[in-house]
């Protein structure tokens, strides 16, 4: 019932966005399509035929810094006016909306908060705000849908090939052997989310000191299966009811004119496994208090850093023994951008470990990243992205019942290199074609190396909707193995 109530739901949702998009048509101002990814970083998909496409923001702070210059009619919607009855005003949108006609009656008016994401094809970066649409003067609402089959990348599976040796001891206690291309096989399933949320936000619309500041709370719902299969094939599913709210502010610094944002967040996370009431430790009930912190720092319009950091401890309550885990993660990116603002360059590091206590055991992972984007035409976009991967498992600790009273310590690693391409094409109106071929390649264990293809089609009205759906097909080639794999989501007023 609870499923169906939520796809009724998103169905009634999306009946009113059809509904009442003809408010939006007035604008002739084309926006680039937002990729469905709730990281951190967001990138544009567009640039103008004879100059870049600029983001509301850069838009807003080239009025502010020469508030003379007479804009082109297809540079930004144009105000609508209050005593002409022939102009309807939309009933939808948010705080960006509502900035703009702002920054057209006062130009002194131009920081818009910015939030970015690395999935965006392209070279530019895109930056959207919070809002969705507003039922208060104070409070937004927006809500989404995501249901996503993926493959896990190679270094989850040479890992736990690796584990799953130790994990099965025979009866001469010698581990058993798993190196077999049909035992590999048996590792490759997808890993299949279903999720949905609401995100609330709350600001002032009509704050005009040149500073953004916002507070909103997300209610997140997600069930994840086959998470750890095969390795623990009891283990089918895991419930997520996660609750998060995150303080937003950015502004540009006086005297220096740098922009910076900083977010501000706390998440607390309650998941189940399918089989805790079977299982007699009682180890499969976690909760989670997560705390996170993100900045963008903006000195020019051609360079801009980002750093991450997150941390979160892990309890389980109803455990028979003790067992709270600690997660640190941190992530930094340079983002350079050509004067046209054409081409960016991303190169990206991040770094996060995990301390079992009260045993011993750790897990590091390192990861490395080039990205290249560039905006060919107004329609045309495509970004090629590097990565290096390095998984690091030490357990000192490792034991199992069939181990007695010795443990058996466990120190593995497992490394990839990848190159992932993505070309995006608008064909019609806020219509876009979405392709990409990647290849990874394990440096230690070649058994999982496999080639991939992507297709996908994305329809996105900013501020209304975004919704889009795509297809990936791994083939294993070591082991003749093809996954295929699918992902739908859906954003409105988001």
């Amino acid at each position: 019932m609870r499923h169906l109530l939520v796809i009724s739901t998103a169905v009634v949702i999306l009946c009113s966005v059809q509904a009442q998009e003809s408010a939006f048509c007035a604008s002739k101002a084309q926006n680039p399509p937002f990729k469905a990814n709730l990281e951190v970083v967001k990138e544009d998909s567009q640039s103008q035929q004879k100059q870049p496409a600029k983001s509301q923001s850069e838009k807003l702070e080239t009025a502010a810094k020469k508030p003379e210059t007479t804009k082109k009619p297809s540079d930004e919607t144009p105000p609508i006016s209050s005593t002409d009855p022939t102009q309807k005003k939309p009933l939808l949108g948010g705080m960006l909306k509502e900035k703009i006609k702002a920054a057209e009656e006062n130009p002194e008016v131009v920081d818009v908060l910015r939030k970015s994401d690395m999935t965006k094809i392209g070279a530019k970066t895109f930056y959207k705000d919070f809002a969705g649409i507003r039922f208060a003067k104070y409070f937004t609402v927006g809500q989404r849908v995501e249901i996503i089959q993926q493959a896990k990348p190679i270094d989850a599976y040479v890992l736990d090939a690796k584990a799953i040796r130790y994990l099965g001891v025979n009866n001469n206690g010698n581990v058993r052997q798993w190196d077999t291309a049909g035992q590999y096989r048996s590792q490759i399933t997808p890993l299949f989310t279903r999720a949905y949320g609401t995100q609330i936000t709350m600001d002032n619309p009509n704050n005009s000191s040149g500073q953004v500041t916002q507070i909103r709370y997300t209610l997140d719902y997600r069930d994840v299966y086959r998470e750890y299969y095969p390795k623990w094939p009891n283990l089918g599913m895991s419930k997520w009811v996660q609750n998060e709210v995150m303080m937003i502010h950015g502004m540009r610094i006086p005297g220096i004119n740098w922009y910076y944002t900083v977010n501000l967040g706390y998440r607390y996370s309650e998941i189940s496994e399918s089989n805790t009431d079977a299982n007699p430790t009682k180890a499969g009930f976690e909760n989670r208090h997560t705390y996170l912190a993100n900045i963008a720092l903006a000195p020019s319009d051609t360079f801009e850093w980002f750093g991450q950091f997150e941390y979160f401890k892990s309890r389980r309550p109803l455990s028979t023994f003790s067992y709270s885990p600690d997660h640190f993660y941190a992530r930094t990116e340079f983002r350079f951008k050509s004067k046209d603002q054409k081409t960016s360059i991303v190169p990206g590091l991040s770094y996060s470990t995990d301390l079992y206590y009260p045993l011993k055991n750790r897990f590091e992972k390192y990861e490395m990243s080039l990205r290249v984007g560039r905006d060919f035409t107004e329609r045309l976009s495509a970004t090629t992205q590097l990565m290096y991967v390095l998984s690091l498992r030490d357990e000192p600790d490792n034991t199992a019942p069939e181990y007695g009273t010795t443990p058996r310590p466990i120190k593995d690693s497992a490394a990839w290199i990848g190159v992932e391409n993505r070309v995006s094409y608008k064909f019609w109106n806020d219509f876009y074609y979405q392709a990409g071929v990647d290849l990874s390649c394990g440096t230690n264990m070649s058994d999982f190396d496999n080639w991939a293809t992507f297709l996908g089609i994305e329809y996105y009205k900013p501020g209304l909707l975004r919704a889009n759906f795509g297809w990936h097909a791994n083939y294993y080639y070591n082991v003749d193995d093809l996954l295929n794999t699918i992902g739908f989501k859906v954003f409105v007023f988001m």
